[in-house]
């Protein structure tokens, strides 16, 4: 399997475990690392930035801090 589509894999399995909390680029980047993943954060950002545009995930913003956050899609 090409490296891009682990990382899609593993955003998908993290996002959808989320339900409807959304996680933070630092979040399911920990979370990877834990799963002893070696995926960078630019490589993440890249694979969430897909998945917003195929309609999988959809990115919110905190209104607080602007943090940019994801959450699967229904």
């Amino acid at each position: 399997m090409k490296r891009q589509a682990q990382i899609r894999k593993e955003l998908i399995f993290q996002l959808y475990h989320s339900g409807h909390v959304p996680l933070s680029l630092r979040n399911i980047a920990r979370e990877a690392r834990r799963a002893d993943l070696d995926f960078t954060e630019p490589e993440l950002l890249d694979g969430l930035h897909y998945l917003v545009s195929a309609g999988l995930a959809e990115l919110l913003l905190d209104p607080v801090s602007g943090e940019r956050r994801w959450r699967i899609t229904a």
